[in-house]
């Protein structure tokens, strides 16, 4: 009864105003009648705004032939202009055939002006069999709202890459899952149990996943991307694209579009609009991690960090689910990161970033603290690594002073375990330096060094490349910058140097496992 007197209030509403019925009525008007015409509006701007990121030109709300025409769309090439038609459902049950009907009526009027045009129904929820087969008869395409957003980008080659990051590498093999501690919540959780929550959730969310330096939370993210591109490769409707940037690659791009038009063309060779990914994401179609925020915040610029941050905070909107991992102290000094960890309420503090405060308590953002490895933890990584000898490494570790605590941050247990045959005699104790000075030996004398660096011109080489970074405030070298170095130091060990020479130990040098090479 109550649809009933609402259809006659809008035929009483149409008429009343001297309009013809299919010409629609001031949005605001019949909005404050309790119509839903809004909404409907808004799905047909949706849809258009996806034929758009197409290619075709999209006009919406277009009269032709007599009918009122939701989407007209029109895709040129170089021979012919192909024109559709383009109703919208906006409803909760599925299309019926008497849609169908109504939209093979508008196309006859329209074909009066435009002979090659077709038609399309995109509708929110589905349609029904008998509309589905009745629209194959009449040529008129029928389509889901998410359908068209599923195969706007063909993320097939994209995801299968991202898995790589994971699969079969060593971090696969020796994996171990953590704890995670979330402000407001109670104490700590698997941190992979707490993400496959999270991304559960329909609505849109922002998580701060801070963490010290190699605590894992690179580690982390690549785990996550991987598992999920698995469920998305099983079921694309249902499930995110996993999408993984690494923001130590994104330091000299200008702007979010930049940087994820970047990300992709160097990722999958995909040459997709980043508006489109954009839309994508505030859809609920992906989940957006930005790992190593740190790589692009600054400790003696805090405006051109904030104002980094604010531009990848531009990607929140809508259903959007991003992490954004950053090294803690960019957020919260020590201290107070420890009174939260204990669960204490320290509100926002002096000593609180702006960082935190741009975010602390805002609607859809979220914080949470990457723990090290535990006791068991610990156990579990020395079982993976060192399968036949681990009692003893475990033993090593808890006799030598200090060294169990420093095992607790997983980089250092990684280089604890390749160095143990280094440490394993030493009586006092070992700090973190240490390490590094036992792992960088461990480099320089290795017997794979074939032709003209000894171990000393290896220390000279890495301490001017470190001068040089430094000087240049940058993080990366042209690998014709070695050959300019290596050309200096051979010079003064020998009389005469050929180019052959500076080519060989430059060739050395490049496949060295200490440096990152940007292919």
């Amino acid at each position: 009864m109550k649809i009933c007197k609402t259809l006659v209030e809008e035929r009483d509403y149409l008429l009343a105003q001297g309009k013809d019925e299919r010409v629609r009525p001031d949005p605001t008007e019949f909005e404050r009648k309790g119509f839903p015409y809004s909404r409907a509006k808004e799905f047909e701007h949706k849809t258009a705004e996806l034929f758009r990121l197409m290619g075709y030109e999209a006009e919406v709300d277009k009269a032709m032939g007599g009918s009122q025409i939701d989407i007209f769309l029109t895709r040129k090439d170089q021979i012919e202009s192909r024109h559709y038609i383009v109703e919208c459902k906006d409803l909760k049950k599925n299309v019926d055939k008497t849609v169908v009907d109504e939209v093979e009526n508008n196309l006859k009027s329209v074909n009066n002006s435009f002979s090659s045009c077709s038609a399309i129904i995109v509708a929110r929820k589905g349609f029904t069999k008998e509309a589905k087969k009745y629209a194959a008869e009449l040529s008129i395409k029928v389509r889901t709202y998410d359908e068209l957003l599923n195969n706007i980008v063909n993320f097939n080659q994209y995801v299968s890459g991202i898995k790589t990051l994971y699969a079969g590498t060593e971090l696969e093999k020796n994996y171990v899952g953590q704890n995670i501690v979330v402000e407001d919540s109670e104490g700590a959780v698997p941190v992979l149990h707490f993400f496959s929550q999270w991304l559960d959730r329909d609505e849109g969310g922002h998580f701060t996943l801070l963490g010290d330096y190699g605590t894992g939370k690179t580690s982390l993210s690549k785990r996550l991307v991987h598992d999920m591109a698995l469920e998305y490769e099983n079921d694309k409707t249902e499930n995110r694209v996993p999408v993984l940037i690494n923001l130590k690659d994104a330091q000299k791009a200008l702007g979010l579009e930049n940087i994820i038009y970047n990300h992709f063309l160097k990722a999958a060779q995909l040459n997709v609009s980043p508006e489109t990914i954009l839309l994508l994401l505030r859809e609920g179609r992906i989940l957006l991690i930005f790992d190593g925020f740190d790589e692009m915040a600054t400790q003696t610029n805090a405006a051109l960090t904030m104002q980094n941050f604010l531009e990848l905070n531009r990607a929140f909107t809508g259903s959007a689910k991003i992490i954004l991992t950053c090294r803690t102290h960019y957020f919260r000094d020590r201290a107070e990161t420890e009174e939260t960890l204990k669960q204490k309420n320290t509100g926002l503090s002096e000593t609180s970033t702006a960082l935190y405060r741009a975010i602390k308590g805002k609607a859809g953002y979220s914080i949470g603290y990457l723990q090290e490895f535990s006791g068991s933890q610990i156990e579990m990584y020395l079982k993976k690594t060192l399968p036949d000898t681990w009692p003893d490494a475990k033993r090593t570790i808890n006799n030598i002073y200090n060294l169990k605590d420093l095992s607790a941050r997983p980089v250092l247990l990684d280089m604890i375990v390749k160095s143990l045959p280094e440490i394993s005699n030493r009586k006092e104790g070992v700090q973190a330096a240490d390490l590094y000075a036992t792992y960088v030996r461990i480099w320089e004398e290795r017997d794979d060094w074939r032709h003209e660096l000894t171990r000393e011109g290896r220390e000279f080489l890495v301490e001017e490349i470190a001068q040089r970074l430094w000087t240049q405030e940058t993080d990366s070298l042209h690998y014709s910058a070695l050959n300019e170095v290596l050309g200096n130091y051979l010079k003064e060990k020998k009389t005469v140097v050929s180019s052959t020479d500076i080519e060989l130990a430059s060739s050395e040098i490049r496949t060295a496992s200490f440096l990152t090479r940007d292919d």
